[in-house]
């Protein structure tokens, strides 16, 4: 099992790819002249390197310093799992997203553009 510091150095990592990703995006959609939503839905992993909170946090500070807003869509895809019954990632503490999961996902991002429709507007 891996040291409390090599637990450090995979979360940096992490969080450096994340940061230069996002960034390298928001940077291609502020020169299509687009409009940038950052949006995550992050599922709990078997042996995760950062926490849920630590990546909606860092992920919301990013979708601030590019002057985005932030959605984190995963309680939304919670709530529809628990209503529907069918699970969102194909096996549990896997990450990736089921039939089900894809179409959660979708149901969030358009709950949250009903709530937001100054983003879908030009």
């Amino acid at each position: 099992s891996p040291t409390d510091t090599e637990f450090v150095a995979d979360t940096q990592v992490h969080l450096r790819k994340l940061d230069a990703s996002m960034l390298a995006l928001a940077d291609k959609v502020a020169k299509d002249r687009a409009k940038f939503l950052l949006a995550t839905a992050y599922a709990l992993e078997v042996a995760p390197t950062v926490t849920t909170e630590e990546l909606v946090a860092h992920s919301s500070d990013i979708a601030a310093r590019v002057g985005a807003p932030y959605a984190d869509l995963q309680p939304r895809i919670d709530a529809l799992e628990s209503v529907e019954g069918e699970p969102a990632t194909l096996s549990p503490c896997e990450g990736h997203w089921s039939v089900a999961g894809n179409r959660y996902a979708a149901y969030a991002l358009y709950d949250y553009f009903q709530e937001h429709v100054e983003l879908i507007t030009r």
